[in-house]
């Protein structure tokens, strides 16, 4: 991406607000050529914007372009529509590790409403590392389950699993329709982005009327098997380290949210 940062000077109204939000000390007090004291771009630091877009979506007046981030194609909030603490705190009760689905494949545009979200799923220093990867056909999922117990029949840790699949139970996959996976660049370091995309993605299921489970054998299974990983098109210099399985919920409906142990806390004044 080219690094191109302006201030337009007949919009500039010298509040100062991009000078102080920068991550990375772009922007700072200065004067212009005419000797007003205005925020200057100081261009020997550009390279390091992480493109994170505070400077155009705080200023008050669209006076700041930066890298592909414009005014125009920046949403303007709507605070209105903000859940509630109350609504926020119902919504994490309430979602639960769904582990029976009806195999109807999920409807398109819900998938489309949860990918466009994960656009602002934050990631370290907003690298976005993220790609994802979709699998919507409980006939694929369930012959990546088989995989998993041709791979692990005669394994002790895994003899139940295989047992149970064998008798027509799916401990892997729960019958779920659809597995959604997200896979980062090998070397990247901060895989704990992953974690994050996918529990936004689990709660932002609920409130769509999904069920969600994660995936953990699946993670673990993919790392080294080079038939299910050519067969989810998972390139060899990439990573699964995050995985959902997502679905209707077959009769999995829950009337209360259970009670959970206070969280142990140290606070140091």
């Amino acid at each position: 991406m080219n690094n191109l940062i302006s201030i337009d000077r007949e919009k500039c109204i010298d509040c100062q607000k991009c000078v102080g939000i920068c991550p990375r000390h772009i922007f700072q007090r200065g004067e212009d050529v005419s000797g007003k004291q205005s925020p200057q771009v100081m261009q020997n630091l550009i390279e390091d914007c992480i493109h994170c877009g505070h400077c155009v979506c705080i200023c008050p007046t669209s006076a700041i372009i930066s890298n592909d981030l414009t005014p125009e194609n920046s949403m303007k909030l709507d605070s209105s529509k903000l859940p509630t603490f109350e609504q926020f705190s119902m919504l994490v009760k309430q979602r639960r590790s769904i582990r029976k689905y009806k195999k109807d494949a999920v409807d398109e545009k819900q998938l489309s409403e949860l990918l466009d979200l994960m656009r602002w799923a934050p990631t370290a220093r907003n690298r976005l590392p993220l790609r994802w990867t979709i699998v919507n056909s409980w006939e694929t999922v369930h012959e990546v389950g088989q995989m998993f117990v041709d791979e692990f029949r005669g394994d002790p840790k895994y003899s139940s699993i295989v047992q149970e699949w064998e008798q027509g139970v799916d401990e892997i996959h729960r019958g779920a329709p659809c597995l959604i996976f997200v896979t980062v660049p090998a070397d990247y370091r901060w895989l704990q982005d992953a974690s994050i995309a996918i529990e936004t993605m689990d709660l932002a299921a609920t409130a769509l009327g999904l069920g969600a489970c994660w995936a953990g054998l699946f993670i673990n299974f993919v790392k080294d098997n080079q038939l299910v990983r050519h067969k989810l098109e998972i390139p060899d210099d990439e990573l699964v380290c995050g995985a959902l399985l997502l679905g209707y919920p077959d009769n999995e409906i829950y009337e209360k949210y259970p009670y959970r142990p206070k969280c142990p806390v140290t606070m140091i004044q």
